[in-house]
């Protein structure tokens, strides 16, 4: 077993999850690569299992916060010291696993966040103005609630240590729809700490975004602050009472 494991949600990746993988095995990483193949109904789980690497599917699609959860309970049965979260559309440069790996070992933090937007460079990296927007909205409303400025809320490329993902590995308080921002809530309310470095990400080759396509976009702000709100209200409210109690 390694020291490290690069956790791939996946639902419906078929054109791209190869790459994804082959681009990660290439890097030669003192890492392990579980893919977890949420109820996707094309050859995504053949494809990976062909690459060899390990596999858990769900019998159903269970949302992205729920594939996560599935490989952070993977990766605490067997106590790997962090894990990073890399999404399987092939926008994240597995070149820079390595330097998440460096930062996360070298730094104090909890939790690394691969940020498109540290120096500020979206436009290079053609970042769309909806997700930029979106983005904004969240590192507004992050610093609100907890004091804590953040550039990219919405970033799904992470390396979480094991004191924290551990939690969410023991408890099932992970929302299973958009779970990006509440989760870096709900850790700053237990204070984990958290900090960012800079990476590029490409243009997705396949399929498209949260953001984009269907209903999708009408849902997506509306059930992020959902999630926020029952943080909040978990860990401000609630907590507050059993304490005072």
């Amino acid at each position: 077993m390694n020291k490290c494991l690069v956790i791939i949600p996946a639902y419906n990746e078929e054109d791209s999850i190869r790459g994804v993988i082959e681009g990660i095995q290439s890097e030669q990483l003192d890492a392990d690569i579980l893919v977890v193949n949420d109820g996707s109904t094309d050859s995504t789980e053949w494809i990976a299992r062909r690459c060899g690497v390990s596999v858990i599917s769900h019998p159903t699609n269970l949302g992205y916060g729920s594939s996560l959860q599935t490989g952070y309970k993977f990766a605490s049965l067997r106590s790997y010291p962090f894990i990073i979260q890399f999404d399987a559309d092939g926008q994240h440069d597995p070149s820079t696993l390595k330097v998440m790996m460096r930062a996360i070992e070298e730094r104090d933090s909890d939790i690394v966040i691969g940020s498109r937007f540290l120096t500020e460079s979206d436009i290079e990296m053609n970042v769309g103005h909806l997700k930029r927007l979106v983005t904004l909205f969240f590192r507004f409303v992050i610093c609100l609630l907890t004091g804590t400025h953040i550039t990219d809320t919405t970033s799904g490329l992470r390396a979480v240590r094991y004191s924290a993902y551990a939690y969410y590995a023991i408890r099932n308080r992970f929302p299973a729809e958009y779970p990006d921002a509440a989760f870096l809530i709900q850790m700053l309310f237990r204070n984990y700490t958290i900090s960012e470095i800079q990476t590029n990400m490409r243009d997705r080759a396949y399929g498209k975004s949260a953001l984009h396509g269907g209903l999708k976009p009408v849902f997506y702000m509306p059930s992020m602050m959902l999630n926020i709100l029952i943080v909040f209200i978990q860990y401000k409210v609630v907590f507050r009472v059993k304490n005072n109690a």
